[in-house]
This record gives structure tokens, C-alpha cells and sequence, in this order.
């Protein structure tokens, strides 16, 4: 029997939106295409995240009917393949189609999803699809509107909450680009890149990878995230916000809004948040149904990525007869998510919540 299609969407409620200005309305044009009321989504007492319970139970059920599809073959080959997988180049004007086919509602153009490009995908992920891209991409079309491309970076590390804020900020910035809905030359994304003390070779391949394929300016900085975003905004004193790939599991971001400002003795910054309501299952949908690449660790049982010292494959994955691990989209309890990061054995107090936090609420989760 296939799965019950969802129908409560990610979030608890709607986006508040700021009071419309009382003055005439200038006559449409593509210059003016992105000049739509701001959604308030900073901090607010009155917001209310969406229940994780129920987030979890409808993402499970979208990939669970995903997965009842054959698989491309560069999601689900067995075993893992030895050589790198191909994929082709970037075909942004494709990235931004596949992506507003699940979007119904934007401030950039008309919300018209293009059915052949889901007509293959199960209706259940269909539905779930629409709901958490079409929020994230609210969310990204309200920090544009509000920061303009010139002044918002993205933090990027190659993990796989920051590879779908990557491919959906390519969507919104191509379209935006398209719409005239900005002077600013989009071609080339601003873009941190904190490397933390001994990664895995794999990530660094990954970022290098996507930086030529996305065409990210990329600035390479030693951890922690304080001192590395302190010594990016000297170098780029233009930057007043930067999109991470937060999620709300993520340790110390249970408080968090879609758009935070950094705490105090930070730079002073707004952190972005579009997939901070995305559960484990849904980066995992949105990965697969749009034929995303992501880093090649995640094809050998890992499910989150710390230093290489401190993270193996999640148990959870391992086969029967121990031979290899499972693909981390096979997991489905998101609480045992980070169950391959094992705790520094002597981390000093002034650290704690300031670097290992830092990392999973300001680098992007990984």
C-alpha cells in the first residue's frame, strides 16, 4: 500500500509578513520583480517551530515511497563504486526548473511548477517536496530581498545540508538573475569555506569540486567559525549576512529563527537558515529526487561528518556479516544521526559550546 500523502507542511505556520507600504505601487517591470513585502522571519516570540515528531514521520514517509522507485544509478549502486561518480557540469537554467517545480509560492516571478519534471516522483514526495522547498526558498528570496547578492554569503563545507542550501541558493540566485530582479552580478557566489583541523580529504575534494561547478568565490579559513568569520567580514566588510545549512537537531540550534543574528562577540552578522525545519530524512529526499551530487562519504555509512579522528561510519548502517555499510539516506531514526561522532576526549570549558557549536550552527551542518 503506498504511504498516505502528507498534508501538514513544515512549518507550524505561515511566514508574518511586514505591513505593505501605503505608497502607489510602481507598474510591474523585471527590475521591480523581487520588490515584494518582507517576510519577518527573525526573531519573533511568537514563532513556533513545527513539531520534529510529525516533520520526521511525513519525511520518512516521502522517502520511503522515493526509495520504492529504482534508483539512479549514482544514488544506489552496489556495491559502492571505486571510481568517482560523473555527473554533468552545472546546467543552472535546469537547477532553477527542478527547483520551482516543487515551489507554490515565490516573490520572484509566477509560482508555476512545471508537471513533467515530477510526474516520475511517488505523490507522497511530491507533497513533501513542495512544502519544504517552497519555505526554504521563501526564506532565500526574503534574505536577497532584504540583503541584497552583493551583501549575503554563503558558508559552505561539503556536507550534506550545505550541499541542498547550495543547489537551492543556485535556483533563487539564477532566477533572480533572470527576472532582473537585481543589478548585481550573480555568476560568482560569495562563499566561506571553515576548514576544520584534520577533515577528510573527501570533503575538501567535494568543496574544491563544487566550487568549480558552482562557481563559488570561495575563501578558504582555519577554524573555529568565531575567528574564521571575524577574519572574513575584515575581508569582506561588504558581507552582512551568510546562509548556513543549520538544522534545528543540530546541537546549541533548538532556539534558532530562519534568520538569526549572531550572538554577541560575534561578527556582527544575520546567520540564514532555510532548511532549519528540514528533518534528516528530507535533506535526503531533496538530494535524491533532484539528482543533487553530495559527498562521497555518505555512500560509505556516514551520516555526519566531524574531524576524521573523531567520526566513523554510524553503526546503525553496518550489514549484516559486517560487510560495509548502508548508504546514509537508509536511515531513518534522525535521532541517531550523529551516532558516528564521537566527543573529543578533553575538550577545555572556554571551548564548548563556543567551537564545537560554532561548527554545527555557523559552518553549516555537515
Amino acid at each position: 500500500m503506498a504511504p498516505t500523502t502528507p498534508t501538514v507542511p513544515v512549518f507550524s505556520r505561515p511566514f508574518m509578513l511586514a505591513a505593505a507600504s501605503s505608497s502607489p505601487t510602481p507598474p510591474a517591470s523585471p527590475a521591480t520583480a523581487f520588490q515584494a513585502p518582507m517576510a519577518n522571519l527573525q526573531q519573533d516570540d511568537a514563532f513556533v517551530p513545527p513539531c520534529p515528531i510529525r516533520a520526521e514521520k511525513d519525511a520518512n514517509l516521502a522517502l520511503d515511497a522515493l526509495a520504492a522507485i529504482p534508483m539512479p544509478a549514482c544514488c544506489d549502486a552496489e556495491p559502492v563504486p571505486t571510481t568517482p561518480r560523473l555527473f554533468p557540469p552545472i546546467d543552472f537554467v535546469a537547477v532553477e526548473r527542478d527547483v520551482y517545480a516543487y515551489v507554490t509560492r515565490t516573490t520572484l516571478g509566477d509560482a508555476a511548477p512545471a508537471a513533467s519534471n515530477t510526474t516520475s516522483t511517488p505523490e507522497a514526495a511530491v507533497a513533501r517536496l513542495q512544502a519544504i522547498i517552497t519555505d526554504a526558498v521563501g526564506v532565500l528570496e526574503a534574505a536577497l530581498h532584504q540583503f541584497t547578492p552583493k551583501h549575503l554569503a554563503l558558508s559552505f563545507n561539503g556536507g550534506k545540508d550545505c550541499t541542498v542550501l547550495l543547489h537551492l541558493l543556485a535556483a533563487v540566485l539564477h532566477r533572480g538573475q533572470r527576472l532582473g530582479a537585481w543589478d548585481y552580478d550573480t555568476s560568482a557566489v560569495q562563499t566561506v569555506y571553515v576548514m576544520q583541523a584534520n577533515g577528510f580529504d573527501e570533503e575538501h575534494e567535494f568543496v574544491a569540486k563544487c566550487a568549480a561547478r558552482y562557481n563559488l568565490a570561495v575563501d578558504t579559513l582555519p577554524g573555529p567559525m568565531q575567528s574564521a568569520l571575524a577574519t572574513y567580514t575584515d575581508r569582506h566588510p561588504f558581507i552582512r549576512a551568510v546562509c548556513v545549512g543549520t538544522r534545528r537537531t543540530d546541537p546549541w540550534a533548538s532556539h534558532l529563527c530562519p534568520m538569526h543574528k549572531c550572538d554577541p562577540g560575534w561578527p556582527d552578522l544575520v546567520r540564514v537558515h532555510p532548511v532549519l525545519d528540514w528533518a534528516f530524512a528530507d535533506i535526503w529526499l531533496f538530494l535524491l529526487a533532484l539528482r543533487v551530487e553530495y559527498c562521497v562519504l555518505y555512500d560509505h555509512g556516514y551520516t555526519s561528518l566531524g574531524p576524521k579522528d573523531r567520526t566513523m561510519p554510524n553503526p546503525d548502517l553496518k550489514k549484516e556479516g559486517g560487510k560495509g555499510y548502508w548508504r546514509a539516506w537508509r536511515l531513518r531514526d534522525s535521532a541517531r544521526e550523529r551516532c558516528g561522532r564521537m566527543p573529543a576526549l578533553s575538550m577545555p570549558a572556554a571551548v564548548g559550546k563556543g567551537e564545537e557549536g560554532a561548527t554545527a550552527n555557523g559552518a553549516a551542518s555537515a
